[in-house]
């Protein structure tokens, strides 16, 4: 080694040197100072509750709050809710929320939903099953709330239908078995005549008939019903009898990792009898709170397992435990700094994620530091093996220092960042999780240069060489050095050895075994192991980029419970099965005069279900003949207004209007001057203050929906006229449309710019008193969600990859090798999204959207050590691009398989998670190790090796790096990888040559 008192260091590296060997010389201190100071931390992190999830938070936190059509469809919700009510209307939910109980007292209840399919639901077998089963379960959860017809009964089944003497055709004798407590085996005349009865009223009433809603979609076309459906309120604290006793009709088993509410096939149903069965209660999503916790649990087994795995890699349990300790103690630091530092107050399960990612971060970290003290410790010449003398303990540690230091930097840098492009998003929990994960990264970064340098000098002191399981702490004796004189002189002795090792890991012996010799193989001078490499990874790049393109926002909510769930994918389940009016799917779009915005001031994006809307109201007036007419102009051009878009179902009408032979559409003053006509006789406009008078009147005398509206779009005055302590403060016009409520962002979102460029042009020929106008639809909130997920996808990506371009030309400081790093992490991003829609069939949700921001944290790591490990080659005197690549490899090959065994089996574990989101991190992160290996090992490497620069190629003006040794030994390499006599141990073994 170069004596660094001969070097002229400025007074920075003077600081990091004495910093340094600080580390070397009081370790022991350092260490246990380090340590305190965590465990400090920790405990203030504990003890006052900081640590704690919200996991009953109110209000929908992953809303975006902020979007424009979200704020408007709230805002118009809240007015309409709020508006003056009707005489009556109130007293009418009042009597409909009580009649269902025969007390004073209302009690809490649960609505049961029961559903059942077979290939012929009404048969007399089956017909008695339902029977015995609803039987069962009524006088379990006390479902009938009277005995007494006149009182109401709310159960609503199919078997009361079937058991009653209603038709004339039916058999008098049969009894409602809800009054009788017995369910005899129908005569199938008897069920002839219903079942007749029940296809005939369908096919002609449709929705219109009462009980059209308990049949299957597909009764009209095969007329057989094939599924059928209950609606049974129960008293809630009879919830757990009746799970009770239905765990025990139908063996439903609920335990570790398995909920009693999941199906025996991807039915999502379960057997009973000859029917299949499926329910809906409110009270499943209490799954997830009661599985979280256990799934947060996995994270002890996540950790356990990467202990393993830093245990084997270093072959030391001191130096695994005391690694471990550092991530795992960094968490509740981290989240010390983020709830009391940026002040941020949300914490939930997604934030949990960060801990499978930060464990394959930290032990990272751990393998860079302990692999650079063997590579650099190693360089050093001894008679006997020991611990190095103390002075030449510091010369090692300060170069390990500066390596580990520089490469944790730019790897942490560039993680960070891809967290923190997460900020621009307005979905909170996305956001506030980037911050949360840069604040790990950031931690365990600072805690590896102030904590673990100590660390390594305690193992090597007293550890390292020994025994990998409960060695002696005795300090180990003193190595005696070959004098740099000898070295010099070219003194060969026989005694002169390498210092004492561990033994090689796994990792290494798959490198230096396998993939070198694959990496290096040559026919006729072509690198066919490193073309193989490079052709296999465009490859996989070039499929991974078509299918990443054809990812699409959710066209479905997210599923969090596991598959076969029968809470997953229930919306879609029902509407698909079972008879709905034709026009139930497709969706509203409300226009409302005078609802300018929510005032926003007051929300707290930490806690939504706090804010109370305040709407903002702009000033209408609708008294005087020119703002009626343009109301009255403007529903004529609602209802013809065009949409030739492929999400508009018209059947060929090309209007946006849903096409139907009732009036599809509502506009209160059309219907308002009918009333004037048809009630008091006044054909002409009414106008001035009597006009507010009358409409009031209207409003409150017109209370049936269907007087002026139609099953299609029924007239709600109370809402589409707002009054609020008798001022007109809003009002509203209304249209079924041709989008169906399902469709997906790319169909839908053209439809709803479309409807806004149109109102944009509507606006123009309103009055001065008219011209706030806006449109709002259920719809449009989860555009907005599918919008900002993609954005804050793209957008994140376009901040973090330029900045890991960035890092890897100042680490690198050389163009060509850079563009070669940042072309593999594209190639990852794009191959995990690619796997995400070939072979998964996943959309753009809220799991591809943050494995998106992991994916790039992840692939810079490997690209951008191996990377830095080729131009430090060249200090080494490593001068071809093939030895500069196999210098990389041996340095970082095992540290890159090390970093990835941890991450696969931190996020492994999730694959038996119960939550779903949790079981697709598990595959994302693991697809994206696989891909990370592929791209860095395959990719980069086979490029280094066959086009590497060489020599000052590519690098840039004022940056490259100091290469004094390589410039004097260029001469000695003949050829690529050849080295000459005297320099071909240097190179062949690639011993690091340390210049402090």
């Amino acid at each position: 080694m170069v004596d660094e008192e001969n070097e002229n260091i400025g007074t920075v590296e003077k600081a990091i040197h004495g910093y340094v060997r600080a580390h070397a010389r009081r370790p022991f201190t350092i260490c246990l100072s380090g340590l305190a100071m965590q465990l400090l931390l920790t405990a203030i992190c504990f003890l006052s509750g900081t640590f704690t999830l919200d996991t009953d938070k109110p209000g929908n936190v992953w809303a975006v709050h902020d979007a424009y059509s979200t704020r408007m469809n709230r805002a118009v919700v809240s007015a309409q809710t709020n508006s003056d009510p009707i005489v009556g209307y109130q007293e009418v939910e009042a009597v409909e929320s009580s009649g269902w109980s025969n007390s004073d007292e209302v009690k809490e209840f649960h609505t049961w939903m029961i559903f059942y399919k077979a290939d012929d639901v009404f048969t007399p077998e089956a017909l008695k099953k339902i029977c015995e089963f609803e039987l069962m379960l009524c006088k379990t959860g006390e479902c009938i709330a009277s005995e007494s017809p006149e009182e109401g009964r709310l159960l609503v089944s199919s078997v009361r239908i079937f058991y009653s003497p209603m038709l004339q055709c039916a058999n008098s004798s049969v009894r409602d078995p809800f009054d009788v407590e017995e369910c005899n085996l129908l005569p199938q005349s008897h069920i002839d005549c219903y079942y007749d009865w029940i296809r005939t009223s369908v096919s002609e009433n449709g929705v219109a008939f009462p009980y059209s809603g308990l049949m299957a979609g597909s009764l009209n076309v095969s007329g057989v019903n094939t599924a059928t459906m209950t609606i049974m309120p129960a008293f809630a604290n009879k919830s757990d009898v009746m799970m009770e006793t239905l765990a025990d009709d139908l063996a439903l088993t609920s335990g570790f990792g398995k909920s009693m509410w999941e199906g025996d096939a991807d039915d999502r149903h379960v057997q009973l009898g000859p029917l299949r069965v499926r329910f809906f209660v409110e009270i499943m999503a209490d799954d997830f709170d009661n599985n979280l916790n256990v799934d947060m649990a996995f994270s002890l087994v996540a950790c356990l397992l990467v202990y393993l795995v830093m245990w084997g890699h270093t072959q030391s349990y001191f130096l695994a435990s005391l690694g471990m300790i550092q991530i795992f103690l960094s968490l509740p630091i981290s989240v010390l700094v983020y709830k009391n530092l940026f002040m941020v107050d949300h914490f939930e399960f997604l934030h949990i994620l960060i801990l499978y990612v930060v464990l394959g971060i930290g032990a990272d970290d751990v393998f860079v530091i302990v692999d650079s003290w063997r590579h650099v410790s190693g360089e050093v010449k001894v008679i006997s093996p020991g611990r190095l003398p103390q002075a030449e303990m510091e010369k090692a540690l300060i170069p390990v220092f500066k390596r580990s230091a520089t490469a944790v930097f730019n790897t942490s840098l560039t993680t960070t960042v891809a967290f923190l492009s997460t900020g621009i998003s307005k979905i909170m929990p996305m956001r506030t999780m980037g911050w949360f994960a840069a604040c790990c990264i950031v931690e365990n970064f600072l805690l590896m240069c102030l904590f673990l340098p100590s660390v390594v000098i305690i193992w090597h002191m007293r550890l390292q060489g020994k025994r990998c399981c409960c060695p002696a702490w005795t300090l180990r004796e003193e190595a005696t050095l070959v004098h740099s004189s000898e070295q010099a002189d070219g003194d060969e002795s026989n005694d002169a050895k390498e210092p004492a090792q561990t033994r090689t890991t796994l990792a290494e012996k798959v490198i230096h075994k396998v993939y070198l010799p694959f990496l290096k193989s040559q026919v006729g001078g072509i690198r066919v192991g490193a073309s193989i490499l490079v052709v296999i990874s465009i490859a996989t790049a070039v499929h991974g980029s078509i299918f990443a393109m054809q990812l699409t926002p959710p066209s479905k909510p997210e599923e969090w419970m596991p598959y076969r769930h029968m809470m997953n994918g229930f919306s879609e389940f029902r509407a698909e099965t079972y008879y709905s009016a034709p026009y139930a799917d497709f969706a509203s779009a409300t226009y409302t005069w005078g609802v300018k915005d929510l005032d926003m001031s007051e929300f707290n994006s930490y806690h939504p279900g706090d804010y109370e809307e305040v709407v903002e109201y702009s000033q209408v007036d609708l008294t005087s003949a020119e703002a009626q007419d343009a109301v009255l102009s403007f529903c004529q051009a609602m209802i013809e207004q065009e949409c030739t878009l492929e999400a508009c179902n018209n059947a060929g009408t090309g209007k946006l209007l849903y096409p139907s032979g009732e009036k599809a559409y509502t506009c209160f003053l059309e219907d308002f001057q009918d009333w004037l006509n048809t009630t008091h006789g006044i054909t002409s406009k009414v106008t001035g203050s009597e006009f507010l008078v009358k409409l009031k009147e209207f409003r409150n005398d017109v209370t049936d929906d269907l007087t002026y509206g139609s099953e299609v779009k029924r007239a709600n005055y109370k809402k589409h006229i707002g009054f609020h302590s008798g001022d007109l403060k809003y009002f509203s016009v209304e249209m079924r449309t041709s989008v169906n409520g399902r469709s997906p962002f790319i169909l839908g979102t053209p439809v709803r710019d479309q409807m806004y460029d149109w109102l944009e042009g509507k606006k123009k020929s309103m009055p001065s008193s008219l011209n706030e106008l806006a449109v709002a639809s259920s719809l449009f909130p989860r555009y907005d969600m599918g919008a900002e997920l993609m954005g804050g996808f793209f957008t994140g990506c376009l901040i973090a990859m330029p900045v890991a371009f960035v890092v890897l030309l100042v680490a690198t400081k050389n163009i060509v090798i850079s563009l070669y790093s940042v072309v593999a992490v594209a190639s990852i991003v794009v191959s995990v999204l690619g796997f995400c829609k070939s072979v998964m069939d996943w959309d753009l949700g809220t799991g591809e959207a943050v494995a998106g921001v992991i994916v790039i944290g992840y692939s810079v790591d490997y690209t951008l050590h191996l990377s830095h490990m080729y131009c430090e080659a060249s200090q080494h005197g490593h001068v071809t691009r093939a030895a500069r690549t196999e210098f990389a490899v041996r340095n970082m090959g095992s540290t890159v398989f090390a970093g990835a065994a941890t991450t696969f089996a931190a996020g492994g574990i999730m694959f038996v998670c119960y939550i779903r989101f949790f079981y697709k991190m598990a595959v994302l992160i693991s697809i994206t190790i696989f891909y990370s290996l592929l791209f860095s090992m395959g990719m980069v490497n086979g490029l280094l090796m066959i086009a590497g620069p060489q020599g000052n190629f590519g690098n840039l003006p004022g940056l490259s790096r100091k290469a004094d040794t390589s410039e004097k030994l260029a001469g000695e390499f003949p050829g690529d990888g050849q080295p000459t006599k005297n320099a071909g141990k240097d190179d062949t073994n690639l011993v690091e040559e340390v210049n402090v």
